[in-house]
């Protein structure tokens, strides 16, 4: 009874914290970053952070939903057609998801799975946008002024969320809630 107790209670404080950084993105982090000197490009996504880093120690299930549910909020939040944030959420979610089986969850390698993911996103929106003639700058100088160091930020904030949220995360991880049949706990 506990441990389901605790198993809806980190998926319930995982699910409202995707909801809050999803806000936080759309109305007073831009603010916040443009007082420090970032511009709106390089503008990190804490949204797209905390749903690769609870797909990352989540598993494939929660990677796919937590995904999914970045995509959908991310694609209604910024007024796009709905698709392009569902498909990179719910691809990166099943990856990251993926790698966990692989490499143990801890801070930075949550931070160096959200840094290889954010690359891989900017270089799939670029290219999509490049097709149709949107960028209006050479790749080489997106890659480097903008998707760079926007992954290095988002690769800090990762370790920053893991290391305040580790307890919830570890709830998640070892309740089941992102696990899946078979897979052994932390």
């Amino acid at each position: 009874m506990n441990e389901e107790r605790d198993s809806t209670r980190a998926f319930v404080w995982t699910t409202v914290w995707s909801v809050v950084f999803v806000l936080l993105d759309t109305s007073f982090l831009p603010d916040v970053f443009s007082l420090v000197g970032l511009a709106p490009p390089t503008y990190p996504s804490l949204a797209w952070t905390w749903a690769v880093v609870v797909a990352f120690v989540g598993g494939e299930r929660a990677g796919a939903f937590y995904g999914a549910l970045y995509g959908i909020l991310d694609d209604a939040a910024f007024g796009r057609a709905v698709g392009p944030g569902i498909a990179t959420g719910l691809f990166a979610g099943l990856l990251a998801g993926t790698l966990s089986h692989v490499v143990q969850p801890s801070p930075f390698t949550a931070g160096g799975v959200v840094f290889l993911f954010s690359l891989i996103r900017g270089a799939f929106f670029s290219s999509v946008s490049s097709l149709f003639s949107e960028l209006g700058v050479p790749l080489s100088s997106l890659f480097w002024g903008v998707l760079l160091p926007r992954a290095f930020w988002e690769a800090f904030f990762a370790v920053l969320l893991y290391a305040r949220f580790h307890e919830t995360l570890e709830d998640f991880r070892r309740t089941g809630e992102g696990g899946q049949e078979g897979r052994g706990g932390a």
